[in-house]
């Protein structure tokens, strides 16, 4: 049967191939261009739990500073060089892959085939792919505030969302401060971030609303510019539950 995620994935291995012979700007946008929009992996897995509380668990490999990766695979083959075992598999996509490499802080990344190509991404490459998703992305999968709301305090399970984006904003110094409320938009209770940035919103805004739609529970997200007037006085007398730190040099 043929393997259509190895065909899809030729051209990553291609870009990785070309970045191990030479490392320059050319080579590494080619890289993070082709697992950013075209890249799926396959990622070794198990269920956790029972019930409700079942969970998928996907393999962690360790190197000899005990960093902890994912293991992923571009094709079955690949993963069966690593695993003789009969092992089940999630497919899954770069977005995906971000979502669950930003958002959690014992992950120092993932690694491309184990046993056979052994190319490490770190946090800093997953970062830097992320911010080349297209801005409609983002577009696509958050909801936009298109009249006056009313805000209200957040409920549900969001620490999870909250700690992701933590993760990330650490890491993007276009966000000096992000806040989080909801509101009713378009008949149905969506997350509010409002986001304090220093330059232009995309592609901040894009990160954060894919990160939001993965952690968020399966609530709309929407996102909006500290800068607007309504959100000014929405968050006059909140406090954020993020604030990029002030460095001294």
């Amino acid at each position: 049967m043929a393997d259509y995620t190895e065909k899809k994935n030729l051209n990553l291995l291609s870009a990785i191939d070309e970045l191990k012979k030479t490392q320059n700007e050319e080579t590494l946008n080619l890289f993070l261009d082709e697992l950013a929009h075209n890249a799926e992996f396959y990622a070794p897995m198990r269920t956790v739990g029972n019930g409700k509380d079942a969970r998928p668990a996907f393999a962690i490999i360790s190197d000899k500073e005990k960093h902890q990766y994912y293991a992923f695979f571009t094709s079955k083959e690949k993963a069966h060089l690593w695993s003789q075992r009969k092992e089940k598999y999630a497919l899954l996509s770069f977005q995906k892959i971000a979502g669950m490499s930003i958002g959690d802080p014992r992950i120092a990344g993932f690694v491309i085939n184990p046993a056979s190509d052994n190319f490490i991404v770190g946090r800093k490459l997953i970062s830097d792919a992320a911010r080349l998703l297209h801005a409609e992305s983002f577009d696509q999968e958050a909801e936009e505030i298109k009249a006056p709301v009313e805000f209200q305090e957040p409920d549900g399970n969001y620490e999870e969302m909250l700690d992701a984006l933590k993760e990330y904003m650490r890491g993007d110094s276009n966000i000096s401060a992000a806040y989080l409320l909801q509101a009713e938009i378009n008949g149905q209770t969506s997350y509010v971030i409002i986001v304090n940035h220093i330059h232009k919103m995309q592609p901040s805004f894009g990160n954060i609303g894919l990160i939001a739609k993965d952690f968020g529970n399966g609530r709309p997200v929407a996102l909006l510019s500290a800068r607007a007037k309504e959100a000014g006085e929405a968050i006059k007398d909140i406090m954020p539950f993020y604030v990029r730190p002030f460095v001294v040099k």
